[in-house]
């Protein structure tokens, strides 16, 4: 009798999985780059239902470009984001139960360029082991802006509360500038970002395992690279941003470039004015209320880089800041 119970429970357990598996499908492939084959690393692949609608379906591919998805059988469109481009790679692609196998999909990715001489290929992004590394041609949609609007251009790069910088959420960053270590607070590294043109940036390195040369840091590193040719004279860049957080913030930045043989100065002054407000509910019925209103800060920044050869230079910075702020509890 007990085997007979058994047998049963065998059959009926067998007989769900049968009827689990016609709608589960696998969809693989590789994206490269059409024009030079490389690899698109950490672009993000979804499916989207016939109309266009996001699916849950998605994954990102490796730092070969591969990518596995999990998905139900149906008829979907096929599409990539990579740095801020949407690729359509099937316009309609029917995913039956199993394992439907891409191969590899060159991509073309365009860029709107004006009056320029090519004097070679420069690729948005490389690999070099597990350092993501992305060329001045990344940041092309953020011209005009600041440092901080390019760096918002990274896949996985968030700033949460207006001054973290994160890697998908999760992990914090280190900001590194030509291979120095920025040792100030969150507010005054992003005051500093905001303050600087994108323009300076040559390259931009995200080091998402550093080693023991980085003098024992575990958390991602992003090394902005500055241009080492600066044009010489006096250039001077201004930005100002709006934040809202039920109260309306704002922070302007002002910054002067003195470039004069192999020297590279600057002055900078950021006006932070904050306002922001968190409201909680506890279980009790009782409403946590704080408010901000308004942490006022002054940044004064001065620096200065002088080229010894290269890949070397002596450098020094100062960086002054003063803050008001009120606190408001209820």
């Amino acid at each position: 009798m007990r085997h007979i119970l058994l047998i049963l429970l065998v059959l009926a357990f067998g007989g769900v999985l049968r009827a689990q598996s016609p709608d589960e499908a696998w969809l693989e492939g590789t994206l490269v780059s059409k024009t030079d084959k490389t690899p698109l690393v950490n672009a993000f692949v979804v499916l989207r239902t016939a109309d266009g609608a996001d699916t849950p379906f998605s994954a990102l591919t490796d730092e070969k470009g591969y990518f596995l998805l999990k998905a139900t059988t149906g008829t979907y469109r096929l599409a990539a984001t990579f740095v801020q481009q949407t690729i359509i790679l099937r316009p309609s692609l029917e995913l039956p139960a199993g394992r439907l196998q891409l191969g590899t999909l060159p991509v073309e990715l365009t860029r709107e360029l004006e009056a320029v001489v090519v004097e070679g290929k420069t690729p948005l992004v490389r690999y070099e082991g597990s350092t993501l590394i992305f060329g001045e041609a990344a940041f092309a949609k953020a011209r005009g802006g600041s440092v901080l609007d390019g760096l918002k251009l990274i896949p996985g790069l968030q700033i949460e509360g207006a001054n973290k910088l994160k890697l998908y959420g999760i992990s914090e960053l280190a900001v590194y500038i030509d291979g120095r270590p920025q040792r100030m607070s969150q507010d005054e590294v992003i005051a500093l970002l905001q303050g600087m043109s994108v323009s300076e940036i040559a390259q931009v390195e995200l080091i998402r395992e550093p080693g023991v040369e980085y003098s024992g840091v575990t958390t991602p590193i992003l090394n902005i690279k500055r241009k080492t040719q600066a044009d010489e004279g006096v250039k001077g860049f201004t930005s100002l941003v709006g934040t809202y957080n039920q109260l309306f913030s704002e922070q302007l930045s002002t910054r002067v470039n003195l470039n004069y043989g192999r020297s590279r100065s600057y002055v900078s002054y950021t006006l932070g004015n904050k306002r922001y407000r968190e409201t909680t509910t506890l279980s009790s019925g009782v409403v946590d209320d704080l408010r901000v209103d308004p942490r006022v800060s002054h940044q004064v920044g001065l620096g200065t880089d002088l080229t010894l050869g290269k890949g070397h230079s002596l450098g020094a910075q100062f960086l002054g800041n003063y803050a008001d702020e009120r606190l408001r509890f209820s």
